[in-house]
């Protein structure tokens, strides 16, 4: 059993160099960062194709920014349909409990071939100006009504930019 203890020679230094950058200077940079305008954070939206990453990409930066695994947006594999259902914003707490970094990750539905599956363009459109109260459950080929719309959007509640996720195992040449 004692072999199992030894210092591997193959191991003393790492294969390769990676310029990560300066990760103190990078993590100053996401924490100090403020948005231009008005606005307390930067909405950002997360959309493509179903199982593309959204909400594993939520849960990487989550990860990354707080310095351990996080798994709150719920992800799923081999799902050929979206398992994420409702517009979902995530904010990600600081070191210090109950500040935040200003950005919000939003995810949602994947966008699906067919009608009456995924997210529909109008409804990322609602998303994009505002319209959709965080939680909405999106069913699609219906548009949010009542409490789950917002009628006078503020500043923080529209997007302010958009990320397209998709997977290489989905991407597919036509013709």
């Amino acid at each position: 059993m004692a072999w199992m203890f030894h210092k591997s020679p193959t191991f003393d230094k790492p294969w390769r160099d990676v310029p990560w950058g300066n990760k103190k200077e990078d993590f100053d940079y996401v924490s100090k960062f403020k948005p231009c305008s008005e606005a307390q954070h930067l909405r950002v939206l997360l959309h493509g194709p179903a199982g593309s990453g959204k909400s594993s990409f939520i849960n990487s930066v989550d990860s990354a920014l707080r310095g351990r695994i996080g798994t709150r947006a719920l992800a799923a594999t081999n799902h050929d349909d979206s398992f994420s259902k409702e517009y979902k914003g995530f904010r990600i707490q600081t070191e210090k409990p109950g500040t935040y970094y200003p950005l919000v990750f939003c995810d949602t539905m994947g966008i699906e071939k067919g009608s009456g599956r995924g997210v529909d363009v109008e409804n990322i459109k609602l998303i994009m100006k505002g319209h959709v109260k965080d939680g909405c459950k999106l069913l699609p080929g219906s548009t949010p009504t009542g409490s789950d719309y917002i009628e006078s959007p503020t500043i923080n509640d529209k997007v302010q930019c958009s990320g397209l996720c998709c997977s290489c195992h989905h991407i597919e040449p036509d013709g």
